[in-house]
């Protein structure tokens, strides 16, 4: 583990296979991002899902810090109720004609908990590894040399504008409360968590992480999923 950061103000936690999988986050990690919360921390939500699920989740948390939804393609700030959009959406009905004609290995999502409000995003077909229609994704961008960018979580494929991603929407989540990238430790498990952790001062992987995520990261959790976010929190603010 690299020595740890004296000058944190913020942590930046993906949902979906880093906070909690299929089952609600037990007491005592509500508990710690309170806890954190209550030191001056400023705690976010960096999630693929649609900004309407992650509103509902954060008050189940009871944390007040900017929200990244859709992979990075919109910021939320819960002080103003402002909602800003960080890329051009003209682009994703190109992805949606073509991948309807060309990608056969998936479909557009219909999955209520999936269905976003921008972004495109596709659902492997049955007995279609995700990782497959990712790769057939990509050769469709480099084919047809669409401005978009492409994204992999452990259950999606999402598609956005050229330059949206956790990364760049975590810069304005930061410029929102008035801190650097350097002042955040960022929680991820999958690829389309790497811009974020890559920005980050202090990126930090889950026990489940995906290999890349594992590479970058500066502290890997021995626990999985929502008990790796604890044991990562435990660290940094005992």
């Amino acid at each position: 583990m690299k020595l740890l950061p004296k000058n944190l103000k913020a942590v930046a936690i993906d949902l979906d296979g880093t906070l909690f999988d299929d089952n609600s986050p037990p007491v005592s990690i509500i508990s710690k991002l309170r806890s954190v919360q209550a030191k001056g921390m400023v705690v976010m939500l960096c999630s693929g899902r649609a900004l309407p699920y992650l509103t509902g989740v954060v008050k189940i948390l009871g944390l007040n810090g900017p929200l990244v939804a859709e992979d990075g393609m919109i910021v939320f700030d819960q002080r103003t109720g402002k909602k800003h959009v960080m890329g051009d959406v003209k682009q994703l009905e190109a992805i949606r004609k073509l991948a309807a004609q060309y990608i056969t290995e998936g479909i557009e999502t219909k999955k209520p908990q999936h269905i976003k409000e921008m972004i495109f995003t596709l659902e492997p077909n049955p007995n279609v590894p995700l990782q497959l229609l990712y790769e057939k994704t990509l050769k469709i961008k480099k084919k047809y040399n669409l401005p978009i960018n492409i994204s992999r979580s452990n259950q999606m494929v999402n598609i956005l504008p050229d330059g949206a991603n956790k990364g760049t929407a975590l810069k304005k989540a930061a410029e929102m409360v008035g801190i650097s990238c350097s002042e955040i430790a960022a929680f991820g498990d999958s690829l389309n968590d790497l811009p974020m952790l890559k920005v980050s001062g202090f990126p930090i992987a889950v026990g489940n992480a995906e290999k890349e995520v594992k590479e970058i990261a500066k502290y890997v959790c021995k626990n999985s999923v929502g008990e790796g976010v604890l044991e990562g929190l435990n660290v940094l603010f005992p």
